[in-house]
């Protein structure tokens, strides 16, 4: 104690004590705050850095995807065009041959009628095949 200026501070003062203590504390504090912060910050980095790779597969998938849809539809539409020009010969073929023997025996015109058969049930396969490629084209 300070007995000459006639006031009681005790040796060594508390407050001097008291604010270096809470000087340390602080520093403390703000460099926890700072690595929190910077780990934070990182983290969310990491993040950002995922999310772009995570869109940027999803956009290669989806141009693939794109490419493979276009192929199937080339394909089954070339086919498609194949088998009408193919049945377009057989019917011309039969319309020819049915020209020729008006006097078709019984057993021809049987046959006739199977392979008249054949043919629908080939435009109706086609008919399906030209359904799935319109529903392919536009979910693609």
């Amino acid at each position: 104690m300070d007995e000459s200026s006639g006031t009681s501070t005790p040796r060594p003062d508390p407050t001097i004590l008291t604010t270096e203590q809470l000087g340390r504390a602080i520093d403390n504090l703000q460099t926890l705050l700072e690595r929190t912060i910077d780990a934070e910050a990182k983290l969310t980095a990491e993040r950002f850095a995922d999310v772009r790779r995570m869109q940027n597969l999803a956009e290669k998938a989806r141009i693939e995807q794109k490419k493979d849809t276009k192929e199937a539809v080339d394909l089954a539409l070339s086919s498609a065009k194949e088998s009408i020009q193919a049945l377009r010969r057989e019917v011309d073929d039969l319309k020819n041959r049915a020209n020729t023997s008006r006097g078709a025996t019984e057993g021809e015109a049987e046959r006739q009628g199977r392979t008249f058969a054949w043919i629908g049930a080939g435009c109706l396969v086609l008919s399906v095949l030209v359904g799935i490629v319109t529903l392919a084209v536009t979910l693609g």
